[in-house]
């Protein structure tokens, strides 16, 4: 798998996405704390670029909070197919727990 950043990111951007994509594979993630403290900005400003990274210009910026937590470019499809299953339990859980949060208020009126 190849992926290349697009032009047109603002510079601190390209600079995450860029130590992002030194890291292929799940087992060479790199932590936001290593990110922020490497570009010496905020863990929630990584977070916030990644996010954008991702959503707004269509990087395949993985992520894992497992055994190597961190962001890493995918290094096989079996990997991408992970993150899918993962996030797309991660949002089932979320509405689940949405869900009964929103039947607790009800039952309390």
């Amino acid at each position: 798998m190849k992926f290349s950043i697009p032009t047109g990111i603002p510079a601190e951007e390209t600079r995450i996405a860029s130590a992002i994509f030194r890291r292929k594979g799940k087992k060479r993630a790199i932590q936001v704390e290593a990110l922020a403290d490497d570009h010496e900005i905020d863990g929630r400003r990584v977070r916030r670029m990644v996010k954008g990274l991702i959503e707004d210009h269509g990087l395949p910026i993985l992520s894992s909070t497992g055994r190597f937590p961190g962001y890493y470019i995918p290094g096989d499809e079996g990997e991408v197919k992970a993150c899918i299953k993962s996030l797309r339990r991660r949002a089932a859980s979320c509405l689940v727990r949405a869900n009964t949060l929103e039947k607790a208020l009800l039952m309390s009126e």
